[in-house]
């Protein structure tokens, strides 16, 4: 079994079933399936089980992170820039007059923001992501760290 092989086809998804079956006999005398990578770990338990254990998904996402896009190579030669964004809210306020009526007023707002980024910030650690993340219904592992990554880098967008 080439170890470089195992790992890219775990990571992918496109682990054979006899390259499975012999990891199952690895994992008998190596339960750390310690010639496979933290990702490659995670992409056997999906392949094998449909679950990630919690252990193995944290060690895993660890291991990932996402890199800043368009400035990301500024960012990463370390260089500082300013990224502006633009927010767009709807607003709804409902107000109760005595016991049947009922106001409702609704705008909408708009904002600009500056966030000012250094090098530190040119890429971002996945590993703050819970590991039932990994553990969606989709049996390929690259789906649900595309969603994970999504979701986290989301949450990363300031607000204004």
């Amino acid at each position: 079994m080439k170890t470089l092989a195992i790992n890219r086809d775990l990571i992918l998804s496109r682990a054979s079933d006899d390259d499975l079956a012999a990891l199952d006999l690895l994992y008998l005398s190596d339960p750390n399936l310690s010639i496979l990578s933290p990702l490659a770990k995670a992409g056997y338990f999906k392949a094998r089980m449909g679950q990630i254990p919690a252990e193995v998904a944290n060690e895993a996402l660890q291991t990932i992170f996402a890199i800043a896009g368009e400035d990301g190579e500024a960012l990463r030669g370390g260089e500082s820039i300013v990224v502006f964004i633009e927010e767009i809210v709807q607003h709804c306020i409902e107000r109760r007059i005595g016991e049947d009526r009922i106001i409702q007023i609704g705008f909408e707002s708009e904002g600009s923001i500056s966030e000012f980024l250094g090098n530190s910030d040119a890429w971002l650690s996945l590993d703050e992501l819970a590991e039932i993340s990994l553990n969606k219904e989709s049996p390929r592992l690259s789906d649900v760290l595309l969603e994970s990554l999504n979701r986290k880098v989301a949450h990363r967008k300031p607000e204004c």
